[in-house]
C-alpha cells in the first residue's frame, strides 16, 4: 500500500498535470488562449448587424425561420438578459436569432465596446447553451445533441454563438463580413 502512495500515485497525478497543460494553447507571446478564435481576426471596422444576421442564417440553408432581436431595438437591451447574463454596460451592440419553432437553432453576434470584456461574455454565452442543453433535456430531447454542438467563441471584441447543423459555413459568413 505504501507502495502505491509513494510512486504511482506522484506518477499519475504528473500525468494528469501534463494533460491539462498540454490542452492550453499559447500565443505568440507565450501567454494561455482559451476560448478566442485566433486562427481569424476580425478587424476594428464595425459590422452593419442587420447584413451581418442576414449573411450568417443565409449560409446555413438547414436553419428554420428564425425570430430577431437586436441591441437597437426598443427592448434590445431588456432582452439581451434571455442570451447571456452579462452586464450589459459592456455591449455595444448585438443580434440574436432563435427558431420560432422552438427548436435549438440560434446564431448570435455580441460586439462589446472593448476586448477586455470578450472573455466574462463569452462565458456567459457558454452559460446559456448548458441551460438550453438542460431544458431540450426536459421537453425536446432530440435537440440536446444540436446544443452540444454549439459553437461559441470570442475574437477581439466579438462574442459569436452558432448553433446551426452547419456551424463551420455560419463562422465563415461571419468572419467574411470584416474582409
Amino acid at each position: 500500500m505504501r507502495l502505491i502512495r509513494k510512486t504511482i500515485l506522484p506518477v499519475l497525478l504528473l500525468t494528469a498535470c501534463v494533460f491539462l497543460l498540454a490542452g492550453c494553447k499559447k500565443d505568440e507571446d507565450g501567454e494561455n488562449k482559451k476560448n478566442n478564435d485566433s486562427e481569424n481576426k476580425v478587424t476594428e471596422t464595425a459590422v452593419d448587424m442587420k447584413q451581418l444576421k442576414e449573411d450568417m442564417l443565409a449560409a446555413d440553408d438547414s436553419i428554420p425561420e428564425m425570430s430577431v432581436v437586436y441591441g437597437s431595438d426598443e427592448n434590445g437591451p431588456d432582452l439581451f438578459s434571455y442570451l447571456a447574463e452579462y452586464n450589459y454596460e459592456n455591449v455595444e451592440d448585438y443580434y440574436f436569432a432563435y427558431a420560432t419553432a422552438g427548436t435549438a437553432e440560434e446564431v448570435a453576434v455580441i460586439r462589446l465596446k472593448d476586448n477586455d470584456s470578450a472573455e466574462d461574455c463569452l462565458k456567459a454565452v457558454q452559460a446559456h447553451v448548458e441551460s438550453r442543453i438542460i431544458q431540450f433535456e426536459t421537453y425536446d430531447p432530440s435537440q440536446v445533441e444540436r446544443c452540444e454542438g454549439a459553437v461559441a467563441f470570442s475574437n477581439e471584441n466579438y462574442v459569436v454563438l452558432i448553433i446551426s447543423d452547419n456551424d463551420e459555413a455560419v463562422k465563415e459568413a461571419f468572419y467574411a463580413a470584416f474582409k
